[in-house]
């Protein structure tokens, strides 16, 4: 499971599900789901049952779905704060070549670019793991 430092996280609120062996079973169906295409169903399913999401568990929801796609583009940690975005990956050697922009470090990479609000850093995190897959 990668491991991700955002600077957000997000929840199933009590008032919007208030059944708190049901929520926690959200949550573990959340932990589980492999892709964006089932936390999406989830996302859905979570909808129809208990009305308009909030805007928690919409957060919950996008950092799930960073989980899954870290996983998917073999990285092993993510640190995302005001002034860069870093990408540990699961081996060396990974990848071939680096996105435009990214800069080695160590066994990590670099992009620096400034983002203060941490909703748009996540929306950045989620494109920079697409131009890694690109890359692979």
């Amino acid at each position: 499971v990668p491991d991700l430092h955002l600077g957000l996280t997000g929840n199933l609120p009590v008032d919007w599900i208030p059944d708190d062996e049901l929520r926690v079973t959200f949550y573990t169906r959340l932990a589980r789901a492999s892709d964006a295409a089932a936390i999406d169903a989830l996302a859905i399913e979570m909808a129809d049952r208990f009305g308009a999401i909030p805007d928690s568990a919409e957060t919950l929801l996008a950092v799930a779905r960073v989980r899954a796609s870290a996983r998917a583009a073999r990285v092993a940690r993510i640190d995302a704060g005001p002034g860069a975005i870093a990408l540990t990956p699961l081996a060396a050697g990974w990848p071939a070549r680096a996105p435009d922009g990214w800069v080695s470090k160590g066994e990590r990479w670099l992009l620096k670019e400034r983002i203060d609000d941490a909703g748009v850093r996540l929306e950045r995190v989620e494109q920079a793991l697409e131009e890694w897959r690109e890359a692979a």
